[in-house]
Parts: C-alpha cells; structure tokens; sequence
C-alpha cells in the first residue's frame, strides 16, 4: 500500500510537471531537490507553514556555514557602525581627519566583529548541543553583563588600536567612551535573547509611546553627563560645556528613542518575506527621523550662528554628519541588522544549495504547479502526504 501511494505520488507530480509547463530557470530535477529541502526542514522545525522571514541560522545544515554567517554578520554590523563613526565623530574626537584614523577606526570594527561573531557561533553550537534550554531566562541580568561585557571589551579593542597607531591617550579616550556605548547598545541590548532559531527578529510593526520615550532618555542624560565630564577630565579642558550637554543629548536621544519606539503587534502578512521588507521600511524612517532629529539638536547646542557664515557652515557640516551617523546607527537598530543577518543568511543558504537565488519566484513556481499553496505571506504544502513524499527526495 506504502509503495502504490508513491508511486501515485510520483505521478502526480510528474503530471503537474507536464501540464503545468517546465521552466528551464527550475527544472523538474531542481525543483524537486529545493523542495525536499523545504519539507526535511519544516518537519525538522515543526512547522507546517513556511514564512521565507522566518528563517534563522539553525536552517544552515553545516556547522561551517553557521561559523561563516556568525562571523559575517557580525563583522558586516560592525563596519558599518565603524563607518558611521568615521564621519560623525573621528573628526571632533580626534581634533584631525587621518587616513591613520579611518584605518584605526577600521581596524577596530574588523576586530571587533570577528570578536561578537566567534561568540555568536560558540553560542549557537551550544545551543545546538544542549537545546535552547541553555539561553539564560534572567533576561535583565544577561542584559546587564552583555553591556558591561561589550562595553568593557570595546573600550579595551579600541584603545589598544588607536594607542598602537599613535594617537595620545586624550584623544583616543574620547574615541574609546562613544565607541564602547555604541557596541554596548547595539551588540548588548539588541544581543539579548538571540539564539540559533531567533538570531533575526524582524520589525515588523513599530510604535511610538510618550511616556516610555521621556522615562527613557533620563538614563542616557544622566550616562551623557557623566561621559562628557570623565572627558573633559581626561582632555584636561573642563572650560568645553557645550561637549558635556552634546553627551547628554547624544545619550538622551538615544535612550529615549530606545525607550519610546516599541514593537507592536504583528503586521499582516500579506506577501512573501514581509517582515524583512518592513524591517528595512521602519530602520529607514526611523533612522531619517533620528538623524533630522540629532542634526537639528546639535545646531541648537553650538549655537548655529546665521550672521556668521563661516561658523555657520562649519556648524552645519558638522551637524549634518553627527545626525547621518546616528541615523545610520537607528536604522541597524530598527530593523537594518534583521536586513543584513536575513541577507548573509540567504547568500549560504544558495552555497549550500538549499535554496535558489531567486528563491520568492521559485516558491511561487510551486504554487502553480500545485505543489505549495499560498497562506497570507506565507507557503504551504497542499497535502501533508505529498509533504511527506518530498521529505523523502534528496537530490538536488
């Protein structure tokens, strides 16, 4: 009975192959192998709908390939906060704009990711190993050692880079503090809770609350303030208020966004991987909003001078590159890093040869082949025995 239900099986799917036309792009053979990729991988899971958002490292068959992608993430995250630095603030902490610096700068962030990845990857092996039981529960205290952890090792990479590239201990501390928060935040508070099935967590509704956005920004007032005087004590120039009130808000209008813009409920999912589309929809509007809002508050605290065009232009500049770094910095945590894990994740998934290229497009081939059925934003299959019967194909 097993073996004339595959074999109707069988037929079934080479009849679909006939009348619903082949494409040269997904050969039978291929299309075939893709879905039985799919299949192993959603009865591994424990799923029945596939949501292509959803994906996660543990989709990776290769221990190797979860290496690569910790690592590339990582380091890809960790450039791009180092970019952003070097044209926001290398400039006013160094006093000067190097090629030493950019590389310094460069430097740090290469190391740094290749640090936060091997990690990541450590992590998710033991999670593999020992089961997601082994993600800590206590969810404030994990947050509070990944900061002082992130931060500590931060401040540490930094100075030793920019020391050995000859920069004075004053200058390179004002480096060392803005870099140590950044990492802090975006690799220790967004760090919390991602595990090998939940390293991307799309954001795919964003709220905004008053009151959390105004509790919030005291934190980073109080943190700015103390940053600003510890600096001003390390430059041994305590005379620069307008540095200790830029700390302050750099560190309010951090926190306070943080606190204030919230997850909401889930949108509809009414197209394929919709969650990365509004992951990269919201870190856009976010980060243009943050960084309109930080240019103009910089203008505000250097006292933006329209008599004086010299001064006037320079203030500008600077504020302009201030508010496009932490623009850049609110688009990562608003749903640019989802983009850039989902995209590093898809790009092994295709080495592998799990998936194709063109992968939403293949999908939709097998909804018209009637292999797959079409829920919302996400595929399933059209019958579990014809899931079954893919599971069991392997060549790809």
């Amino acid at each position: 009975a097993e073996g004339s239900r595959q074999q109707l099986l069988a037929t079934y799917v080479e009849q679909m192959f006939q009348r619903r036309g082949k494409r040269d792009d997904f050969p039978p053979t291929k299309t075939k192998g893709y879905l039985g990729w799919l299949a192993r991988s959603l009865i591994e899971k424990d799923q029945t709908v596939f949501l292509l958002e959803q994906l996660q490292p543990s989709w990776l068959q290769l221990d190797r390939s979860r290496w690569i992608y910790a690592l590339t993430t990582r380091v890809v995250v960790s450039v791009f906060i180092g970019f952003g630095f070097i044209i926001g603030f290398v400039e006013p902490a160094l006093e000067e704009f190097s090629l030493p610096a950019v590389g310094a700068m460069l430097l740090t962030s290469l190391l740094m990711g290749i640090v936060l990845g091997s990690f990541a990857a450590i992590r998710f092996k033991r999670q593999l190993t020992a089961g997601e039981g082994t993600v800590s529960r206590n969810y404030v205290w994990s947050m509070l050692a990944r900061l002082v952890a992130v931060g500590l090792l931060t401040l540490l990479v930094t100075s030793t880079i920019f020391l050995a590239f000859g920069f004075d201990v004053d200058h390179t501390g004002s480096v060392a503090y803005i870099n140590a928060v950044i990492y802090a935040l975006i690799f220790g508070v967004k760090g919390r809770r991602r595990s090998v099935d939940g390293d991307i967590r799309p954001v795919e509704t964003v709220i905004w609350s008053w009151a959390r956005g105004l509790s919030g920004c005291i934190p980073g007032l109080v943190v700015g303030v103390v940053l600003g005087v510890i600096d001003q004590y390390v430059t041994s120039d305590m005379q620069q208020n307008s540095v200790i009130l830029a700390f302050a808000i750099i560190g309010g209008l951090l926190t306070g966004l943080v606190g204030g813009l919230r997850r909401g409920a889930v949108g509809s999912q009414d197209r394929p991987n919709n969650g990365i589309y509004l992951s990269l929809r919201y870190g856009v509007r976010v980060g243009s909003l943050f960084g309109l809002v930080a240019a103009v508050a910089f203008m505000v605290i250097f006292r933006f001078d329209p008599i004086n065009a010299a001064y006037r232009w320079t203030i500008l500049k600077f504020s302009l590159r201030i508010g496009f770094t932490l623009g850049s910095w609110a688009l990562l945590w608003y749903g640019g890093i989802e983009v850039i894990y989902h995209a590093v994740l898809r790009i092994l998934l295709r080495c592998e040869g799990s998936i194709t290229p063109r992968y939403t497009d293949f999908l939709e081939h097998a909804v018209d082949l009637i292999f797959l059925r079409r829920v919302g934003g996400g595929y399933i299959f059209v019958h579990q025995l014809l899931h079954n019967y893919f599971a069991r194909h392997k060549e790809i």
